[in-house]
């Protein structure tokens, strides 16, 4: 097994298994790269259904086939040290420096390069509340439009959410009153991120994209 780097924050705490997880996802030889599930530390319906759904869209995009809708979280993350070596280190921002460093290594590596692993998990104790929940969908929308200039990425268009959605949904056989209320907590976030998008355009025209 070559030399890896697992990567995680503070405000998140590794389950049982996970260093093990990344090493086992890490042993296929065209793999360089693992992110695994986001646990987010809450108990309400609502923030579990909107879980669930963030960990579909990442398994749904990071087996997909366009690396423009790649990116990277290093909340639960782990690299060969040799394609750090290569395609690191991550460059020096507030923000989106993980996504910065997956489309690297989807440019130069191909999209098999980065997959999902679901055993790899961790409790992200930070996130709590839907309020968290909406502001960190301004901080990523406003993100990306700060980092464009460095890493083009695309955006998960409605169709592919939709299937996200829907698949959310019948695998976990949610009650049409939970169906609804995650459709409502999803139009809200999504429109934060529209927000922070906005004001991330505004900042790097005015100077501020770093």
């Amino acid at each position: 097994m070559a030399v890896c780097w697992p990567f995680t924050d503070s405000d998140c705490a590794p389950r049982k298994g996970w260093l093990r997880a990344i090493e086992k996802g890490l042993a296929a030889p065209d793999c360089q790269v693992v992110q695994g599930e986001r646990r987010l530390a809450a108990n309400s319906s609502v923030m579990c259904a909107i879980n669930e759904y963030e960990i579909t869209k990442d398994a749904f995009t990071l087996a997909g086939e366009n690396p423009l809708k790649y990116y990277g979280y290093t909340n639960n993350m782990g690299a060969r040290r040799a394609t750090y070596d290569r395609y690191g280190p991550f460059v020096e921002r507030d923000r989106g420096a993980d996504t910065i460093f997956v489309r690297s290594v989807v440019e130069g590596e191909g999209c098999s390069a980065v997959r999902f692993c679901p055993d790899m998990v961790i409790d992200h104790l930070e996130m709590n509340r839907y309020r968290d929940y909406v502001e960190k969908m301004f901080i990523y929308g406003r993100s990306r439009k700060r980092y464009r200039h460095i890493k083009l990425t695309q955006t998960i268009d409605f169709s592919d959410r939709f299937s996200i959605f829907r698949n959310t949904v019948r695998s976990r056989g949610y009650s049409p009153l939970l169906t609804a209320s995650l459709i409502s907590a999803l139009v809200v976030s999504m429109a934060s991120w529209q927000l922070g998008s906005i004001a991330g355009s505004i900042e790097t025209l005015g100077g501020g994209g770093k």
